[in-house]
């Protein structure tokens, strides 16, 4: 087996770092604390991207799962924060 054997990268590929995220005490019913967490997932991923040494572009997405409420009411809390001045208001 050599390097260029796609089964000996596959076995020698990095592995994924876990980033443990705390928990929020925040309730998703009011649009003030998904802002909150919204702005939270911002900062952690800015200072992730920085310690891997690398920029967040406008070219950067990062998906968000969740239930159904979630995967509503967040579209709505990145609308609010679309008239904010942040340039980094719409990576999440």
């Amino acid at each position: 087996m050599n390097n260029s054997d796609p089964l000996f990268r596959e076995i020698n590929k990095p592995c994924s770092s876990i980033i443990p995220m705390p928990i929020l005490f925040r309730n998703e019913q009011y649009c003030q604390d998904v802002v909150y967490i919204l702005e939270f997932y911002t900062n952690t991923v800015i200072d992730g991207y920085n310690k891997a040494g690398r920029q967040v572009t406008e070219e950067t997405r990062i998906h968000i799962g969740g239930d159904q409420l979630t995967r509503n009411r967040f579209p709505r809390a990145k609308a609010m924060r679309a008239h904010d001045n942040d340039p980094h208001a719409d990576i999440i």
